[in-house]
């Protein structure tokens, strides 16, 4: 179970790090789409969090029309970050469990 959990765990941290690249990605591609947009909201000190706010809510930013690629890499980086937080939460669940069977 262990050597189970930690497959979780590592497929979580891959899953984190590869929706963190098409993260950088998708911000480069709003930069070049949208330059007064990213110049608002991404490159200032507070970028992390317009970043995340973006990433998961339908929140609009300047009434803009991104495009449709910039919405489909939204969304796909989205599934991605929430399938590693997945993994992360199966490992911790599953350490428990070991926990609690080795306990007794």
């Amino acid at each position: 179970m262990l050597i189970i959990a930690l497959l979780f765990f590592l497929l979580g941290v891959a899953l984190f790090f590869w929706a963190t690249a098409s993260g950088k990605a998708l911000i480069t591609l709003i930069k070049k789409e949208r330059p007064k947009v990213y110049g608002k909201y991404f490159s200032a000190l507070n970028g992390s969090y317009y970043y995340w706010i973006f990433i998961f809510s339908k929140a609009k930013f300047g009434q803009e029309n991104f495009s449709d690629e910039i919405l489909r890499l939204r969304s796909s980086v989205a599934k991605k970050y929430k399938a590693s937080i997945l993994c992360i939460v199966i490992f911790v669940m599953l350490l428990l469990v070991s926990a609690l069977i080795t306990s007794q």
